[in-house]
């Protein structure tokens, strides 16, 4: 019984170390409007680029793969609206030569999400992108991560990970 113990120990000690590893290898990217504040947790090697109206996040490589995001202003509440005109009218096929592979639920900073994978063509590179889509403090937040379909798997989990680290608060009035 004592052997299994101490196993137990050394495999707690084991995940301990790789989680710190990882904790430390992060960094909050933290974005200051007059009318919300938010931060996102991304890896530490990523790069943050910010117009003002949206943030790209970029690996260190500099390849295809980019996560950005947009956030704006909204009176609309209802997110399976919000959805189905923000991220599938906008890129349907329908609307572009695009394919939803996927969609799904989930929640973001405590409030309901909606998200979709999809299939477009750039230049005449095939990308997938996976839009994220939350409505919160009267804002619309849109993530978008997009990679090459071989490098897709390898970076959703990335992408989710820095969308769903999103905290936000309201501006002060």
């Amino acid at each position: 019984m004592k052997s299994n113990s101490e196993a137990l120990k050394c495999s707690l000690l084991f995940l301990s170390i790789v989680f710190s590893a990882l904790a430390a290898a992060q960094q909050v990217h933290t974005v200051e409007d007059p009318d919300i504040s938010f931060s996102i947790t991304i890896p530490d090697d990523w790069s943050v680029y910010d117009d003002g109206l949206t943030l790209a996040i970029v690996p260190p490589k500099g390849g295809e793969e980019y996560l950005d995001f947009t956030y704006y202003e909204t009176t609309e509440t209802d997110i399976d609206k919000a959805f189905e005109f923000s991220v599938l009218a906008m890129n349907g096929p329908d609307a572009m030569e695009t394919e939803i592979l996927e969609r799904g639920k989930g929640e973001v900073d405590s409030v309901p999400a909606r998200w979709a994978i999809v299939s477009l063509e750039v230049d005449g590179v095939l990308y997938h992108r996976l839009t994220y889509l939350l409505i919160k403090h009267g804002q619309y937040f849109i993530f978008k991560g997009s990679a090459e379909p071989a490098n897709f798997d390898y970076f959703r989990p990335i992408f989710e990970s820095a969308i769903k680290s999103l905290k936000t608060t309201p501006a002060p009035k």
